[in-house]
């Protein structure tokens, strides 16, 4: 067997340098590494991180509960890459905070939606009904 070197043949000439060429993207794995490294520097800062429905269930409320406390900023929330990820001392404070159970009383939501004098005259009005 003849070997040859690659500059003999007249077409290796009219091939682009590699220095010529684009650079790649990041390869898939080296994506996935940065995304890694990403994940346990947020770690390290704010303690362990879970998704948002593991939160909810380690807290027992329903999943649109757990978003409503992050949108009301009771619970903290950090995104890598297009991901929502609760911090563990959110969700240990949350857990560790006074809370009433139940809904709030019939008074106090009429109160809140058309304000107090309507509140009144219709918690008025649904009492002489009672009777």
């Amino acid at each position: 067997m003849v070997k040859t070197e690659a500059f003999e043949f007249p077409f290796v000439e009219q091939l682009p340098k590699l220095s010529d060429l684009p650079k790649r993207e990041k390869s898939r794995m080296q994506r996935i590494w940065d995304d890694f490294r990403a994940l346990s520097k947020i770690a390290e800062e704010k303690g362990m991180l879970c998704p948002v429905a593991l939160a909810a269930k380690i807290l027992d409320v329903s999943r649109q509960r757990a978003y409503d406390l992050i949108g009301e900023g009771r619970l903290e929330v950090v995104e890598v890459n297009g991901h929502q990820f609760v911090t563990e001392k959110s969700v240990i404070d949350y857990a560790l905070s006074e809370r009433k159970a139940g809904r709030p009383s019939k008074t106090v939501q009429l109160a809140e939606e058309k304000g107090p004098a309507r509140a009144a005259f219709r918690v008025a009005r649904e009492f002489l009904k009672s009777k």
